[in-house]
C-alpha cells in the first residue's frame, strides 16, 4: 500500500449489523474507501470473503488480519485530515480519475465532520480488539434460545 496520507470525505453506517464504509482522497488524489463489514448479526457466513462479517476492506480488497497492511491502514485512519464534501461536489468526485481536496468547498457542518470522526473511531477501536481477530477468524455463530 503506497499512500502516505488520507483525506477523508464521507462516512457512512448501515443498518446490515453495522457495515462501515469512509470514503477518502489519498495523497497523490485517488479515490478509495475503507470498509468494516457489520458484525453484529450472527449466521452462517462464507469465510475470506469480501462480505465476510467483521473484514476490513480497503478498495475492495480483503486486509489481512494482524497485517503490515492492517497496521498501515490504521494509522492512516488515525493521522487522517476530515473534510467532509458538500453533495455537489460529491457527484463530480465520482466522476473523476485523481482530485485533491482542495478542488471543492468542504461542507461546512461540525454535525457531519463529527459523524465522520466518530465513524473512523469506531473502525479504528474495533480493529484493535480480540473479538475483530475472532470474528475474522471464524465468522458468525447463531445465536440459540440457551445463550442468555
Amino acid at each position: 500500500m503506497d499512500i502516505e496520507a488520507l483525506t477523508l470525505v464521507v462516512g457512512a453506517y448501515y443498518l446490515d449489523g453495522g457495515t462501515t464504509v469512509i470514503y477518502a482522497i489519498t495523497d497523490s488524489g485517488m479515490r478509495c474507501s475503507i470498509r468494516l463489514n457489520q458484525h453484529l448479526l450472527p449466521g452462517e457466513y462464507e469465510l475470506g470473503t469480501l462480505e465476510s462479517p467483521g473484514r476490513l476492506c480497503f478498495n475492495e480488497r480483503l486486509i489481512a488480519v494482524r497485517s503490515s497492511d492492517e497496521q498501515h491502514l490504521i494509522a492512516l485512519l488515525e493521522s487522517a485530515i476530515v473534510t467532509p464534501l458538500h453533495i455537489d461536489n460529491l457527484r463530480r468526485l465520482r466522476d473523476l480519475d485523481t482530485v485533491s481536496p482542495s478542488d471543492f468547498v468542504d461542507l461546512d457542518t461540525a454535525d457531519y465532520m463529527d459523524e465522520i470522526q466518530r465513524l473512523r473511531k469506531s473502525v479504528i477501536e474495533y480493529v484493535g480488539t480480540d473479538q475483530y481477530v475472532a470474528v475474522a477468524e471464524n465468522g458468525m455463530r447463531h445465536i440459540s434460545a440457551n445463550d442468555g
